[in-house]
């Protein structure tokens, strides 16, 4: 497990590792490496940039949970992730979260909070920008 021995590695070397045993379909050593970055990132002063790679971490650790169908432990970290991307006031991410928030519980047969979830995007006060470039 990549959690131990790894005291002097830096947290902004951990996600690396866990995105390449993602990419091997290493969930459970990507779980490792995301965890430990994050359990290292309280250690550190609390700047937006530190709340952008929680944030990150999250998302990248509910990616390695998906294959565990632990659907509990996967709505904890949506929700931590939600609870970050409201402190960075990120309209995007908090998009992105609901998206997989609305999924989540469709998954978990939850409609009525798969709906809600979905919905929460409109609620915002402020509307995304919208690039007027077409990426597809």
């Amino acid at each position: 497990m990549p959690c131990g021995g790894r005291g002097g590695e830096s947290p902004d070397l951990l996600p690396a590792g866990g995105q390449k045993a993602l990419a091997q379909s290493a969930h459970r050593e990507a779980m490792g490496y995301f965890e430990q970055a994050l359990s290292a990132l309280p250690h550190l002063p609390e700047t937006r940039d530190t709340i952008e790679q929680a944030l990150d971490l999250q998302l990248a650790l509910r990616l390695a949970l998906v294959p565990s169908s632990d659907l509990e432990r996967i709505l904890a970290v949506l929700r931590e992730a939600e609870a970050l991307a409201e402190t960075l006031d990120d309209p995007r991410q908090l998009g992105r979260i609901s998206l997989f928030l609305s999924n989540h519980f469709r998954l978990m047969g939850r409609h009525d909070q798969a709906i809600a979830a979905a919905s929460a995007p409109s609620r915002s006060p402020r509307p995304a920008k919208i690039s007027s470039r077409r990426r597809w």
